[in-house]
């Protein structure tokens, strides 16, 4: 460093370099071996000199303001970069990382051209970097406080889901982005459930969570994985969908599109004739989604699939939630004949106790006995509306639930046993 700071000295652009085992002197940082090669005459009085080739496994740490060249660190494959701040000072130390600040030490691996970026953080510091970006830092505290133990659950129960790291910061796993929007309250409400998870028969949960529901959330089986005890779906009729993101909404789809949606996404089907709900969940939410060509082929999608299947940033349309319906003008045809309807709605028919019931808005739910079995509507309208409510997979705990919740009085803890079946609070 005595080199580096003497040259820094007459301005002159130096920074130590690591390379293999030995330490040297860069003078300068050049885009091209050319240029490079140019200015070697202006140092030659500083001794020997070479051009340093641009490498695949080298990082290059400059300074986030100026991009000034710093320190260059390259030990070929398998040690990588690791820089954590100083802790001694009076204040605890952040470190910037594309405009975020973030606590703890940082790893950067670089193999191949690219850099992943790790941050080795203790847990506490990791819920109070989830808290304010996967919740409105403005909500109640004890909503706050609720997503708190959500995190804290969901991070140590997931440890070591990625094959080189613990958690990524994306919603693959939980929005992590450190502490730029955290506030005095969503701090608080990391350091009031601190050491705290959310426990069933004494070990932490798979704590899903998710913005809102629409009304109801599901049995996890319904969505994906295995059944558990205490990912059960319950019915909601607190979330103010009105006011939340994506709460209540519709989208029309062609026919065409739906076909170039399915085909783009590997499942090929011609010409679109109908598009129905095959079959709805007890909790009301979609479990089987059914798509039929002129041919008379059929795709069909269950579970998850049924809710990620249309979704489509090429058209600008999705389905938000497994909370949904399909509706357009439908045909009926009993016995040969055919009764032509737009809508459902108010219609009645006589039920098998002679009562008069309305029929439901929702063509796919209805089936009519006729002399040759069972039929149900066919579509004859040309564009399917898909209209739902809440917005992501429904199951576990509802964010905007949570939020009308603790609007209400409840505490955190009487949240998270609202939405997850015999759980409870502890260490």
């Amino acid at each position: 460093m005595v080199m580096v700071n003497s040259l820094k000295a007459q301005n002159i652009a130096a920074f130590p370099s690591y390379e293999k085992g030995a330490v040297y002197v860069n003078i300068g940082n050049f885009n091209t071996a050319n240029d490079a090669t140019g200015a070697m005459s202006k140092y030659q009085s500083y001794g020997a000199l070479t051009v340093s080739q641009k490498r695949d496994n080298a990082v290059l740490v400059t300074l986030t303001d100026t991009n000034e060249p710093v320190f260059e660190f390259d030990n070929g494959t398998g040690s990588y970069l690791g820089i954590y701040p100083d802790q001694t000072g009076a204040t605890r130390p952040v470190t910037w990382f594309k405009g975020y600040k973030y606590y703890g030490g940082f790893e950067y691996v670089r193999a191949g051209g690219n850099i992943t970026v790790i941050n080795y953080v203790d847990m506490q510091s990791y819920v109070k970097g989830v808290l304010p970006y996967e919740m409105s830092p403005s909500w109640p505290l004890e909503a706050l406080k609720a997503q708190a133990y959500c995190a804290r659950t969901y991070g140590v129960q997931n440890m070591g889901k990625h094959k080189t790291f613990d958690l990524c910061n994306t919603t693959d796993c939980q929005v992590y982005r450190g502490t730029n929007t955290a506030s005095a309250v969503t701090d608080k409400a990391v350091d009031d459930t601190r050491g705290k998870y959310i426990l069933y028969d004494g070990k932490p949960i798979s704590a899903f969570y998710h913005s809102s529901n629409g009304g109801a959330t599901e049995d996890v089986e319904n969505v994906w994985g295995s059944k558990l005890p205490y990912l059960r779906g319950v019915y909601d009729d607190n979330e103010d969908l009105a006011t939340s993101t994506n709460g209540i909404w519709s989208y029309e789809f062609t026919p065409e599109e739906v076909k170039d949606i399915l085909n783009t996404k590997g499942y090929p089907i011609g010409d679109v004739v109908d598009m129905y709900v095959e079959t709805y969940t007890n909790m009301g939410n979609v479990y089987k989604l059914t798509v039929m060509d002129s041919a008379g082929k059929k795709q069909s999608f269950e579970k998850e699939r049924a809710r990620t299947v249309l979704y489509s940033t090429k058209y600008n349309k999705f389905t938000h939630s497994q909370r949904y319906s399909v509706s357009r003008g439908f045909q009926m045809y009993i016995n040969s004949s055919d009764y032509s309807v737009v809508s459902l709605s108010g219609l009645k028919v006589i039920g098998a106790d002679g009562g008069i019931q309305s029929l439901t808005s929702d063509p796919s739910k209805i089936a009519v006995k006729t002399a040759s079995g069972v039929d149900r509507p066919r579509g004859s309208g040309r564009n399917f509306t898909v209209s739902g409510r809440g917005w992501g997979h429904n199951v576990g705990l509802s964010q905007n639930g949570a939020k009308a919740l603790a609007n209400k009085g409840w505490s955190a803890e009487d949240i998270i046993k609202f939405y997850y079946t015999d759980v409870y609070i502890a260490e």
